[in-house]
């Protein structure tokens, strides 16, 4: 605000601010679903992905439901948004690498040949 930059907590809110990172994070955890899918993330990276997701979505239901970026919001609220950028960066960090380290290494293992036995 003070710079002049029109960011989305100065122009729409604090609460609605929230309500998109919940909304993208909905979707983002299909989304990096889908290199199974297409074959090029293999089973270490399903696993990994998955239950990333889950610690991502779980982090951002928690911001959704504080006060982070409400003016009478404190510390511990500003934590949860700093907390989920941090996991974001991390996320993204260990998924790049789960797809470098199964084709690098040769542990690739296709899903759909695992289940299929």
């Amino acid at each position: 605000a003070k710079a002049g930059v029109p960011m989305m907590p100065v122009v729409k809110g604090a609460k609605s601010t929230r309500l998109q990172i919940l909304l993208y994070s909905i979707l983002l955890v299909p989304i990096s679903l889908v290199p199974v899918w297409l074959g090029t993330g293999g089973a270490i990276y399903g696993v990994l992905a998955s239950v990333l997701g889950l610690v991502f979505l779980t982090l951002a239901f928690r911001l959704f439901m504080s006060s982070a970026g409400d003016p009478q919001a404190g510390e511990p609220e500003r934590k949860k948004a700093l907390g989920l950028f941090a996991f974001s960066i991390l996320y993204l960090a260990l998924l790049f690498g789960a797809l470098i380290v199964e084709h690098g290494f040769g542990l690739y293992y296709d899903v759909a040949t695992l289940i299929a036995g």
